[in-house]
């Protein structure tokens, strides 16, 4: 063939391509359930945006404390609708996102302290280990900050109040080793199985769909997620990311 034959042979489709392809159908089933769930905040939105338009009309002083929770609820879903939008965007950047060298200890550290709030006011300890001792590591900084973020807020959504999550590091001689460790029943094992899969249906919540989005974080930087449920201990996240 010749050069210029070459360079006029067509190039395959994106979507003909076996990793490519494999990554459009995953976008596309996020893709649909970001989009579900997007439709509980709005119409949550909707109805408490009728309530205060009510209310207005008919101002007294008993009325501002429903004025002020409809407000509040109006704020949570927004903040709620909007970081689901962020996630799915930050899943469809990630490929293009340069890894950098990090210091992970403080990015852990940073992690702590920005879920610190969150965690009191369920009475909830939180103990970092090991985070002076892991280094430097290549990482797409915001994204895994994301998906540790993910993994947390699903443990603080199933466990009880006043319970604990241990976030351990440890670096070994070819990986990083990550556990989140936390209260909770023991998980059957076919339930451990499915948590990190790719959502199947429309009908999944917001800290689920993070645990999938955490996954793909996870494997974009050549790592592996997994899930264990012991006896005894409480159910963990072990990540291992390659050095």
């Amino acid at each position: 063939m010749t050069r210029s034959a070459h360079l006029k042979k067509p190039l395959e489709p994106l979507q003909h391509r076996p990793q490519e392809r494999e990554r459009l159908n995953l976008l596309a089933q996020l893709g649909g359930s970001v989009s579900h769930a997007i439709q509980s905040p709005l119409t949550t939105i909707l109805l408490h945006a009728d309530v205060l338009e009510e209310e207005l009309r008919q101002l007294r002083e008993e009325n501002c404390q429903h004025l002020v929770d409809s407000l509040s609820m109006i704020k949570e879903e927004v903040a709620r609708m909007h970081d689901l939008v962020e996630q799915y965007l930050l899943l469809v950047r990630l490929p293009a996102l340069p890894q950098e060298a990090e210091d992970l200890g403080v990015l852990l550290e940073s992690l702590v302290l920005e879920r610190q709030e969150r965690l009191a006011a369920r009475g909830i300890a939180l103990r970092l280990e090991g985070s002076d001792s892991v280094g430097l590591v290549a990482l797409r900084k915001k994204s895994f900050q994301r998906a540790l973020l993910n993994l947390l807020d699903y443990a603080l959504q199933v466990m009880p109040d006043n319970g604990s999550i241990t976030l351990r590091a440890r670096r070994m001689a070819t990986e990083i080793q990550l556990e989140v460790i936390y209260t909770g029943e023991v998980m059957a094992p076919e339930y451990v199985s499915q948590l990190l899969h790719a959502p199947q249906g429309g009908d999944i919540d917001q800290a689920a769909l993070g645990l999938c989005i955490a996954y793909e974080i996870v494997s974009a930087h050549g790592g592996t997620i997994t899930t264990a449920s012991t006896p005894g201990v409480g159910p963990s996240f072990n990540i291992a990311l390659p050095l």
